[in-house]
């Protein structure tokens, strides 16, 4: 969804883009990202508020050379080019014969040691012990590692591809139900990352409701407003008024004002 920028001024103030500069130290791309806008915007919005930069904000990204180096299945070729959230992402040669693009850190942080292959490996072994194939927990479990690991799988690229994994315990799916039950879970419910950007992990996952896990989407448009920010979807919800009304008012660039205004029909 494009956002205008006059539209865009009355979302996020001086002082809020202040704060995600200087005191959570964000990159113009993560604040982009979170309100679902071009990071030219912001850069732009920066400059009209008078923000001066944060030198370490903006300091120069320092790119380790892995050239040559083997990190489990895989060796690293060379840069693809690419960053991920201000990380270099280098080109893979796995020992499988699979060519992948890897950010850096996952490499040398372990996290990622094969193009998907080892994971896949393991995954089978599981398959054959458990014996609970059918069973919804299995499903969710197999979804998660399909996101993460498996290329084909059709949201790869939110996940996997941008450098989001399973933890290591979690590999073996009777941990992964163990916590799970331990934890809340009952089949009403549905996995959820807190940190959409982080990994699955038990401190970073939790059980809650599908109406829930949209409030949390990396997509979300969120919008402040009376002095509370909440997303485009609560706001609809609180204000009761349609989320497709107000979605189509931020693409026309109504101001704040008019945003929340309740639809006036008119009788013939």
């Amino acid at each position: 969804m494009t956002i205008r920028y006059n539209t865009l001024k009355s979302i996020i103030s001086k002082e809020m883009l202040k704060k995600h500069l200087l005191e959570e130290n964000l990159t113009y791309q993560a604040i982009a990202k979170q309100y679902g806008v071009d990071q030219h915007q912001i850069s732009r919005l920066s400059k009209d508020y008078e923000i001066p930069r944060n030198t370490k904000t903006y300091s120069m990204i320092h790119v380790k050379d892995l050239a040559g180096k083997v990190f489990g299945r895989l060796t690293a070729v060379k840069p693809s080019g690419k960053y991920i959230d201000n990380k270099q992402v280098w080109k893979c040669y796995c020992e499988c014969g699979n060519i992948v693009e890897v950010v850096g850190t996952s490499l040398t942080q372990g996290t990622t040691q094969s193009c998907g292959c080892l994971a896949i490996e393991r995954v089978s072994e599981t398959n054959t012990k458990h014996g609970m194939s059918q069973e919804r927990i299995y499903n969710i479990w197999n979804g998660m590692m399909g996101r993460c690991y498996n290329q084909k799988a059709k949201f790869y690229n939110d996940y996997g591809g941008r450098g989001i994994y399973v933890c290591d315990e979690w590999y073996d799916v009777n941990n992964f139900v163990e916590w799970a039950l331990v934890n809340g879970y009952n089949k009403k419910l549905t996995i959820d990352r807190i940190d959409v950007n982080g990994n699955y992990e038990p401190d970073n996952c939790r059980w809650i409701t599908n109406k829930e896990q949209q409030n949390n989407k990396r997509n979300n448009v969120f919008i402040e407003y009376q002095g509370e920010t909440k997303t485009l979807q609560q706001w609809s919800e609180i204000l009761e008024i349609n989320h497709t009304v107000i979605r189509n008012r931020l693409k026309r660039g109504w101001s704040l004002d008019r945003l929340f205004e309740k639809p006036k029909f008119i009788r013939k």
